[in-house]
């Protein structure tokens, strides 16, 4: 079986505080899930953030991560 997850991570424009989404990821690694493949996605080399485009927006990232078991 295989699943398809996004992650991403970026600076937080209202607070300046990192935030992203590997906890989901790194659940499922735990729990035996395999990496088959990683792609990147364009999002972040843009500029954007999860609020719009900021002056701080470049430091992120976005990435379709494929898993199987």
């Amino acid at each position: 079986m295989q699943k398809v997850i996004v992650v991403n991570g970026y600076w937080h424009s209202s607070n300046g505080k990192w935030k992203d989404t590997t906890e989901e990821l790194n659940g499922l690694l735990a729990e035996g899930w395999k990496v088959v493949n990683i792609a990147p996605m364009g999002a972040y080399g843009f500029g954007y953030d999860a609020t719009g485009n900021t002056g701080n927006s470049d430091h992120g990232f976005a990435s379709i991560v494929v898993i199987e078991k």
